[in-house]
């Protein structure tokens, strides 16, 4: 037995040492905190669990330290020379030898990968400090509450002192053989009775009752293409007229895998009549030597393939029957993910029905747990040797079933940036999982798919870069005309928005007049905020994530946009009254309501219909994901649930897959951004977006956004009303600072002249930079500068320097729609502010007495 760890089939499973004989000793180990532990490393795309722990020793600590033994029993205490049992488990741990280390990182492994018995070969040391050699045999059992390991325990240390020279090459002999992995066997013609030493035993899993090479008194082990060769050998031994033998035929070993064995025979003793009454020979497993060279010429096949005119397709459609025949009862196929949009293509699958190849077109990574999406996710093999236990795909089991697939194992084919993007995938109908040297081969074969994959992705990456050129340059364009519209639409709302709050604020307007006030400011207020989303387009600004109340911000859209729609359409809302914070910019969580609404208004035009809006809350956990149209992988938690349902025409299959693609829409007019600037945005907030349509049926939208723990006011939203903002009464007052302002557009200019004149302030106003250069002396030194940034000939920053040069130091506030830019070149400070365009009333009070405090 060597020091490596294996499945055992057919061996007694017990659950508590009650149930093991008196005289073996054993003990049950507690693994539920090792399991969790183990689970988080995975989670952290380890790769390599062995390999990690080598590196990472503390880890491994960690993960023994987790391992609890809660019972021994007397024939353990007895190995160990121990008086009780409760001495021997209070220093069970410490008695391991470090040359165990590669079965420890061998029985985690096993651990990770849900396996029902190991058994493995410990050194150790008794409490009086004998050493020991100990094979055991674990039988483990999971359930969704504890993982517990029942261990029978074997000593097979010798007494070197004992040992007869004879002895000892008997053991060297053995030693020989179970190193080279070679058995020996003998097969009683007469009584049709096979005896096989234990090397044999442990490559095929089994015992005398079950005989791992019956391919001469029961052929049921051997492959069904290798029975032809072997049985015209049977005959001829039993005849005589053979006497010694060598074959290579195939064999089910104990993980239920079909593996090559070379067999090598010779008759023994013999009747009066000449006959032969045994045959005694060896088996030899050579499967890690077939196998390779096999896969090797595959390989060098695919790659002459691909270098020729054979499609991508063709070439991995030869690799899956390749392989198909390399590992037969294997299924084959290579699936394709495309990172943008976490879809998968079933580039080959000679042998899975139409559903299956139905079925992996539609996934999404996500979507349901699977091995391909988790070796995709992980970038790393991904072996599932029994679906129906491995907790990783157990959601997915009557997927699997479906198929008649029982075992899985998926590697990922990755390309130079660590992008995986695509998986080769075996399948079989029997648990099972690859031996060391099998992965190994496997893992070259994905290589070699990687490396298709980027021959054939070269070309198509030219054309692509010079698309996305031209793409550019015209985003490019489009983003200088964006920032130009918002730059002058932020000075007339401006205007709008200075007029609107003197007009709210005026002590002689009526209650009608205030309330239309108000409306045109909360109107003005969301067209700033799409201002800001074609300068942030642009690429001239900056979004600021804070806390956001978003029930506010739902019932403001809602309240504004409910006059604002088509006759016949009614929006409805369900708002909760208490806070709902989650971390982002208001502006951008606004354009993404404002985005869907309109969507489902489009979606109903031209006849009556409704749009309901709800806001709730979704916890997500491992077990209950929404199913995402993005596919993003929403974290754990809280998430805010803005739900947006229409009763309108609904979308067809192809509609939906191209759903949020830039430039795509079904509208006569429009040019399709909304539902992409929808999907971008929520994606910048960490979250995701799902889809429910059907023709003729409506649509439902739903966006997720994570939330965030913090104490906040509750402060109930009421559907309908119109939010007021709370501004203080106005009255002019003597003896304030001078304003000196600055601004090209006369307008803006003398909008924000009236504002700071009703608030007390004596101002003087200029068109050009220039001329407050030319009025430097006459600048005071508590007077306030304010300066438009984006002026013709000197800007804002550029004209603040020299005024510094000639020794102005006033205090300072810059007006500017492209406040991204303006930061990088101005230090802020209490004497330095910026103000975003377009500005209200309030605010630029609030910033100019700011600023009058500073220079007090």
């Amino acid at each position: 037995m060597t020091e490596s760890e294996s499945g055992v089939r057919n061996s007694r499973p017990w659950s508590s040492l009650a149930t093991a004989p008196e005289e073996t000793a054993g003990w049950t180990n507690e693994l539920s905190q090792l399991k969790l532990q183990i689970r988080q490393l995975n989670d952290q795309s380890v790769h390599g669990l062995a390999e990690y722990l080598m590196e990472h020793p503390e880890d491994l600590s960690v993960l023994l330290s987790a391992i609890n033994t809660t019972q021994v029993n007397a024939a353990a205490c007895e190995l160990f020379d121990a008086g009780s049992p409760e001495q021997l488990i209070k220093h069970f741990w410490t008695l391991i030898l470090p040359e165990t280390l590669p079965a420890l990182l061998r029985f985690i492994e096993a651990i990770a990968e849900c396996r029902e018995h190991v058994r493995y070969v410990l050194l150790s040391q008794t409490l009086n400090g004998r050493i020991l050699r100990l094979e055991i045999e674990s039988t483990i059992e999971y359930s969704p509450e504890r993982v517990i390991e029942s261990c029978r325990v074997q000593s097979v240390t010798r007494n070197t002192s004992m040992e007869t020279r004879q002895d000892r090459l008997r053991l060297i002999r053995s030693l020989a053989l179970e190193a080279s992995a070679v058995g020996c066997w003998q097969w009683d013609i007469q009584d049709d009775r096979l005896i096989c030493d234990e090397t044999i035993q442990h490559l095929m899993g089994t015992g005398d009752s079950q005989n791992p090479i019956s391919a001469f008194a029961n052929l049921s082990r051997v492959h069904p293409d290798d029975l032809q060769r072997c049985e015209p050998f049977v005959t001829e031994l039993k005849s005589g007229a053979l006497q010694e033998f060598q074959l290579e035929c195939r064999f089910l070993d104990m993980n239920n895998c079909w593996r090559w064995h070379q067999v090598r025979g010779r008759t023994f003793g013999y009747t009066a009549e000449g006959y032969p009454t045994s045959v005694i020979g060896t088996l030899h497993d050579i499967d890690d030597t077939r196998k390779p060279e096999q896969l090797l010429r595959l390989e060098r096949e695919v790659l002459s393939m691909a270098e020729t005119v054979s499609s991508f397709d063709e070439s991995m459609t030869h690799l899956a029957k390749g392989l198909e025949r390399i590992w037969p009862g294997v299924r084959c196929g290579v699936n394709v993910f495309d990172s943008a949009t976490g879809r998968c293509r079933v580039a080959a699958a000679p042998s899975m029905p139409q559903d299956y190849v139905n079925a992996v077109n539609q996934y999404r990574i996500g979507n349901y747990p699977s091995a391909c999406g988790t070796a995709v996710t992980s970038r790393k093999c991904c072996f599932i040797n029994d679906i129906h236990t491995d907790a990783r795909v157990s959601e997915s089991s009557r997927l699997y079933d479906a198929w008649k697939v029982r075992s899985c194992w998926s590697l990922p084919a990755v390309i130079g940036n660590g992008e995986a993007v695509a998986t080769l995938c075996l399948m079989f109908e029997r648990p099972c999982i690859p031996r060391p040297s099998e992965q190994a081969a496997l893992e070259r074969v994905g290589q070699t798919i990687s490396l298709i994959i980027r021959n054939d992705m070269s070309e198509k990456q030219r054309r692509l870069l010079e698309s996305r050129i031209q793409f550019r340059e015209k985003l490019e364009s489009l983003g200088t005309l964006a920032g130009g519209i918002a730059h002058d639409f932020n000075n007339l709302l401006t205007v709008i928005i200075g007029h609107a709050e003197l007009l709210r604020n005026s002590r002689h307007g009526d209650s009608e007049v205030i309330f239309g006030a108000s409306r045109i400011l909360d109107a003005s207020r969301l067209a700033a905020d799409l201002c800001k989303q074609m300068v942030t387009f642009a690429g001239q600004s900056e979004n600021v994530f804070e806390p956001v109340d978003l029930p506010r911000v739902v019932s403001e859209v809602c309240n504004l946009l409910r006059t604002s729609l088509p006759q016949g359409i009614t929006l409805h809302t369900s708002i909760p009254g208490n806070a709902c914070l989650v971390r982002g910019d208001r502006s951008m969580l606004s354009q993404v309501i404002i985005n869907l609404i309109t969507n489902a208004s489009e979606s109903i035009r031209g006849r009556s219909g409704q749009i309901q809006v709800t806001l709730s809350t979704f916890v997500i956990s491992s077990f209950d994901r929404p199913e995402l149209y993005d596919s993003a992988i929403l974290a754990d938690g809280h998430h805010a649930c803005i739900e947006v349902v229409d009763t309108g025409k609904g979308m067809s299959v192809e509609e939906q897959r191209r759903l949020f693609e830039p430039f795509f829409t079904t509208k006569d007019t429009g040019k399709g951004l909304g539902l992409a600037t929808v999907m971008g945005i929520v994606r910048r907030h960490h979250g995701g977006t799902a889809v429910t349509s059907a023709e003729g049926r409506g649509s439902q939208f739903r966006v997720y956004i994570p939330m965030i723990q913090a104490p906040v006011e509750q402060n109930p939203v009421r559907s309908g009303t119109p939010t007021e903002p709370q501004i203080p009464e106005l009255a002019p007052k003597p003896g304030k600072s001078r304003v000196l302002l600055v601004d090209d557009d006369d307008s803006v200019r003398n909008s924000i002249a009236m504002m700071l004149r009703y608030d007390g302030h004596p101002v003087e106003t200029f068109a050009r930079g220039s001329d407050l250069i030319l009025f430097v002396p006459q600048v005071n030194p508590d007077d306030i500068l304010i300066l438009d940034h984006q002026m013709p000939g000197i800007k804002g920053a550029e004209l603040l320097l020299q005024l510094r040069q000639t020794g102005i130091n006033n205090s300072v506030c810059f007006l500017s729609g492209y406040t991204g830019e303006l930061r990088k070149q101005v230090d802020v400070s209490d004497s330095v502010q910026i103000l975003e365009k377009p500005v209200s009333f309030s605010t630029l009070r609030q910033t100019v007495a700011e600023l009058n405090r500073c220079r007090a």
